[in-house]
């Protein structure tokens, strides 16, 4: 006899900064190393009820690293798509970043992040682990260097 596994899909949405600095002409981007998984990608994470998009990603840039957003930058929100599988369940996941210049002394989350590490955007794309990250890096090189 087969059993079948049925896939289910759900959806999940998160919210994102993707944290900016300039290092003399040249914008560096920070990745985090994410204690779930070991992944590199970006601070990113929930919002909270009556919180807005942009609210929920600077709270999550802050609980997580604890940089603070100096300005966003005047581009619209980066989507990141992808899925993963949770138990019996397909999740369709979309995660909205927003680009920020930011400062401050970074304090890790431990129970989030285990590790960071400030790059150029070129060195970003060769460093997150996966595909949807990687185009998202190629985005952010091509308005960044408009």
């Amino acid at each position: 006899m087969f059993w079948r596994l049925i896939m289910n899909n759900i959806s999940d949405c998160s919210y994102g900064i993707i944290p900016l600095r300039k290092n003399q002409e040249e914008w560096e981007i920070m990745l985090v190393q994410h204690v779930n998984g070991s992944f590199w990608g970006f601070p990113k994470g929930h919002a909270e009820e009556d919180e807005d998009p942009q609210t929920a990603a600077r709270r999550e840039l802050k609980e997580e690293t604890n940089l603070a957003v100096v300005n966003f930058l005047p581009f619209d929100p980066l989507l990141e798509k992808y899925q993963y599988q949770k138990e019996n369940f397909l999740v369709d996941k979309k995660v909205f970043y927003f680009l920020a210049e930011v400062a401050g002394d970074i304090t890790k989350q431990i129970e989030e992040i285990a590790s960071y590490r400030w790059v150029n955007i070129a060195e970003a794309v060769k460093i997150v682990t996966y595909p949807s990250s990687k185009n998202l890096c190629q985005k952010i090189f091509g308005i960044l260097n408009q």
